[in-house]
């Protein structure tokens, strides 16, 4: 199937870039996000799928700081405004519908977030190695020396983005604690037990967390 590509402003004014493929806009949309750093290009071969595109409309897009969004390599720390990127893209394609939202790493918390101040439009989650525990996440002494320049140079572009959005995560996931008790949607939780990045940890945090 042909992509279709979007760019959709969001409610900061960005301009989100996303890309779908849908073999019939009747079919239930689910919404790819991408964790950090990374970009749509991440799930192409989810779009390529015909298994998947016979069953359901699939759109992924560059969060905000990745890809071909808008001020590429600038960060946006907050949940609220990364789920509302999400919200613009998935209001151009299935404004009056329900959705189902994949997050994967660090799309884990921003697609929770949408769930949260979207409920009415979410029809279900799936979080994939998820990083939503605060209390899981590290902080190493080289995250706070690459994030101002001279060294911030020396990385690429789409490293200022994810290193800064990493840095304040934490901060981001306690604002979230309480919630928690607003996603009422069914939510599947994929974690492997022996991931070294995100700790499967994070993936008891929901069972404690999803209460609903």
């Amino acid at each position: 199937l042909p992509p279709r590509f979007l760019d959709t402003p969001d409610s900061n004014g960005r301009t989100i870039h996303a890309v779908s493929v849908s073999a019939a806009d009747s079919l239930p949309l689910v919404v790819l996000v991408h964790g950090s750093p990374g970009s749509a290009d991440n799930y192409l071969a989810f779009l390529a799928d015909t298994i998947l595109t016979e069953r359901a409309r699939l759109v992924t897009l560059d969060r905000p700081g990745f890809g071909y969004t808008q001020d590429f390599g600038k960060a946006e720390p907050s949940q609220v405004a990364q789920a509302s990127a999400v919200h613009a893209v998935v209001n151009q394609l299935a404004p009056n519908q329900k959705v189902l939202l994949v997050g994967h790493s660090l799309g884990g918390p921003v697609v929770a977030r949408f769930a949260m101040d979207y409920p009415e439009q979410t029809a279900g989650l799936v979080l994939v190695a998820a990083s939503i525990d605060p209390d899981l996440e590290e902080h190493p002494w080289w995250q706070s020396a690459i994030d101002p320049p001279p060294l911030k140079w020396l990385i690429p572009k789409s490293f200022w983005a994810s290193n800064r959005e990493i840095k304040f995560l934490e901060k981001e996931l306690r604002e979230m604690s309480p919630l928690w008790g607003r996603i009422t949607c069914p939510v599947t939780v994929i974690h492997a037990v022996n991931d070294r990045l995100v700790p499967v940890g994070n993936a008891d945090f929901a069972r404690r967390m999803l209460t609903n």
